[in-house]
C-alpha cells in the first residue's frame, strides 16, 4: 500500500553564536518505515554514511492489517452503504494506537474523515467525507 519509506529532517541545531564555526551539529530525524524494513538496519544505514552517534528516541511497530480481511471488507461494505458511495481504502505513514493491537496480531483499523496537513499548518478535512 505504501509507494515507500519517509525520512524528515525535523529539526537541525548547531552552534551557539552567530561569529563562530559550530563546533556540533544535531539533527532529529522522522523515520517513517514500511512494514518489511528493520530499525537496525535503517540505522547500520545512516552510520555507514555519516560519522555520528544515534539516538533513538521513539520507535513503533508497524499496523500490518489485510486489506483483504473479511472484517475489513465487511467495514468497508457498511461505511459505503452509509455514505451512499464506495469507501476508498488506503495505507499512510503515521502513528495511531492501530500499533498497538497490530503488535499483537490483532485486526486494526483507522477510519474516518480524510483530510491534509494532519496536525500541521492548514490542518483540513474534506467535507465530502461526512454525511450530513
Amino acid at each position: 500500500m505504501y509507494k515507500g519509506p519517509s525520512i524528515n529532517l525535523a529539526m537541525i541545531h548547531g552552534g551557539e553564536v552567530y561569529n563562530k564555526v559550530p563546533d556540533y551539529c544535531k539533527m532529529s530525524l522522522d523515520i517513517r518505515t514500511l512494514p518489511e524494513q528493520n530499525i537496525d538496519d535503517i540505522v547500520l544505514q545512516i552510520k555507514n554514511k555519516v560519522d555520528c552517534k544515534i539516538i533513538i528516541s521513539d520507535t513503533g511497530d508497524p499496523v500490518k492489517t489485510d486489506i483483504n480481511s473479511p472484517y475489513v471488507k465487511k467495514l468497508k461494505n457498511v461505511a459505503s452503504q452509509f455514505l451512499d458511495r464506495d469507501c476508498i481504502l488506503f495505507g499512510q505513514h503515521g502513528s495511531a494506537d492501530t500499533r498497538f493491537y497490530s503488535k499483537d496480531n490483532i485486526l486494526a483499523v483507522e477510519f474516518g474523515s480524510s483530510g491534509v496537513n494532519c496536525h500541521g499548518n492548514d490542518e483540513y478535512v474534506f467535507t465530502y467525507c461526512f454525511k450530513i
